[in-house]
């Protein structure tokens, strides 16, 4: 209602000045005063009195429904300076809005106060009769009490939404970040790898006594794995060690072996020097994955001295089993341990996430990592004291010691070496020592000792040709190898589940030949080919070739009738077996 220069309508000077939210003293203030001050009303009254009767022409305007013309400019300019005003009508419009929904703002927090100040007068004894609902004295009455209540409100101590704290909003927010393995903080731009336990976990300490307090089930006996001596007890300096409840309840007899059998390695409780490793070869669904759980649990949890025996733990595994290994400690720890599973991560987080575990004071405790990443950035290890315990899954991929991948893993300052396989040797001696060598080194010598003391007799001894002497030198080579390498190498078969698991039942069907591959059959045992074959001394690729042409037969005659078709079949013993098809069996697939 008033121009962007100057006043349309004159004020008396008599009239009161009014106070802006900032302190300052105007005669026309903010949209709040206009809103919410009785001197402010009067006064827009009265300038809409007094544009009323100055200009008639616009105050017919006013009821016109069409909006004025953009042209239409103020009488009144600043000199040397256009400048375009608001017209009354839009002026008109805005200025009725505004007071009709401050009108409907007040009016109902004039009921609500009303209601509340009856309320407190029934219910206190003495208390003050609350103010007629007036407009002017509801609007002050209503200001002064919102104003009363949110500054008591901020008095108050900060109360978190949910009764249980954040403990459902963490794991939410857990879960989604979690997908998205990366988080970019407030006020940042540089994204950080995100682990999958965001929540903030109590350490292991605290878990330890409330879990040991849980009797275990009855027939299941604990699991220690050391005790101090008589004269140990005495000096109080040493603690047992034993593996938490949680897991010895799951664990079966031949897993108890396993567990007490690494630790007796990995902790030096062997006589033999040189033995900080093991390698676990049992087979498939014997349980590799959880026996080494609970020994990495039990480590980071226990030592000799009370304190733990290992800080930092690294796990290499292929890429597709990082995941699993991610799900499998978060499903028998429940969330006990702190670890970082680094899967299908981008440069920059993966980068972010060694940094964060091998910070001096970080929270991480295990690190899963795939070979090829751990090959990448090897280098970042080789500080001392980044691990104290090494894991290697499917660790046949160590059977070349000349890779990049075991020449990285290798150099690894950690001594304490724990490799999962369950083929442990698959080609020849040579392998089996490269991995024998990666977990203890220098236990067999170096390779060229190897090979002239050990593989060298033990592969003369095997031979038809072989002498006696051979035979039994070759014989008392394999002993000694086998019982070095046996004090750190454990294998156990399928057959320990059989007491858990159905027996194994074996069926063979034997399916006849159909006329047509009888046809086909008797044509290639008859072909000149064949023949020669078997009259002649011929190439073993040959005799591969023939064989592997019967099992094409045994399949279905379309793989003959594909290899015929294809002009491949000179030499096979299905020439010119092309009549023997009949032209509707494979009718419409070829031209």
């Amino acid at each position: 209602f008033c121009s962007a220069s100057k006043p349309r309508f004159s004020i008396p000077k008599n009239s009161p000045k009014l106070l802006t939210p900032t302190g300052k003293s105007t005669r026309f203030g903010s949209h709040f005063e206009r809103s919410h001050s009785p001197e402010a009303g009067r006064c827009r009254r009265g300038a809409s009195a007094t544009a009323a009767t100055a200009t008639p022409r616009r105050r017919r305007r006013r009821s016109s429904p069409s909006p004025p013309t953009p042209t239409s400019r103020s009488p009144r300019r600043s000199a040397g300076r256009r400048r375009p005003t608001t017209t009354t009508t839009a002026s008109t419009w805005r200025t009725a809005a505004t007071r009709a929904a401050s009108r409907t703002r007040l009016r109902k927090g004039a009921t609500a106060m009303t209601a509340t100040a009856t309320a407190g007068g029934q219910s206190g004894a003495g208390g003050v009769a609350p103010r007629s609902p007036t407009r002017r004295g509801s609007r002050r009455t209503w200001t002064r009490s919102s104003v009363s209540d949110a500054a008591a409100i901020a008095r108050k101590p900060f109360k978190p939404p949910c009764g249980n704290g954040y403990s459902e909003n963490s794991e939410l927010l857990a879960r989604r970040l979690s997908a998205r393995k990366r988080f970019v903080p407030w006020g940042s731009a540089q994204p950080f790898a995100v682990p999958n336990n965001l929540q903030q976990l109590p350490t292991i300490a605290s878990d330890d006594s409330s879990e040991k307090e849980e009797p275990l089930p009855p027939g299941i006996e604990p699991l220690i794995l050391w005790q101090p001596e008589e004269c140990d007890k005495e000096n109080n300096n040493f603690t047992a060690i034993e593996v938490d409840h949680l897991l010895v309840r799951y664990l079966r007899p031949h897993q108890r072996e396993g567990v007490q059998f690494m630790f007796d390695c990995v902790s030096g409780l062997l006589s033999d020097d040189g033995i900080a490793g093991c390698i676990l070869a049992d087979d498939m669904g014997l349980g590799k994955t959880l026996q080494s759980i609970t020994l990495l649990y039990t480590l980071l949890a226990q030592g000799f001295e009370g304190k733990p025996m290992v800080k930092r733990a690294v796990i290499v595994t292929p890429t597709s089993l990082v995941s699993n290994w991610e799900s499998e400690i978060s499903k028998w720890l429940k969330g006990k341990v702190h670890l970082l599973a680094l899967c299908e991560s981008t440069r920059a987080d993966v980068l972010s996430g060694i940094g964060s575990f091998l910070k001096p004071l970080s929270r991480l405790q295990v690190l899963i990592v795939s070979y090829e990443t751990f090959r990448m950035h090897s280098s970042k290890f080789e500080i001392p004291g980044s691990c104290d315990l090494l894991i290697c899954d499917e660790a046949h991929r160590l059977k070349n010691d000349q890779t990049l991948t075991n020449k990285a893993l290798a150099a690894l300052p950690c001594t304490r070496r724990i490799l999962l396989s369950g083929t442990p040797m698959q080609n020849d001696l040579e392998e089996f020592f490269s991995m024998v060598n990666f977990t203890n080194p220098g236990v067999l010598g170096d390779a060229a000792y190897f090979r002239r003391y050990y593989e060298a007799p033990i592969i003369r001894g095997r031979e038809p040709t072989a002498t006696a002497e051979e035979k039994k030198l070759g014989s008392e080579r394999s002993g000694q190898l086998s019982a070095k390498v046996n004090q750190f190498i454990l294998r156990r078969t399928n057959a320990l589940l059989s007491n858990h698991l159905p027996p194994k039942i074996v069926e063979v069907v034997c399916c006849k030949l159909t006329p047509l591959q009888m046809t086909l059959y008797n044509h290639f045992i008859h072909s000149k080919n064949v023949k020669r074959l078997i009259s002649e001394e011929a190439k073993s690729s040959k005799v591969l070739a023939y064989i592997t042409a019967l099992k094409k037969l045994c399949n279905h005659p379309k793989l003959i009738y594909d290899t015929i078709k294809s002009s491949k079949s000179g030499g096979s013993g299905f020439d010119d077996c092309l009549r023997f098809f009949p032209p509707e069996l494979f009718q419409g697939r070829y031209a």
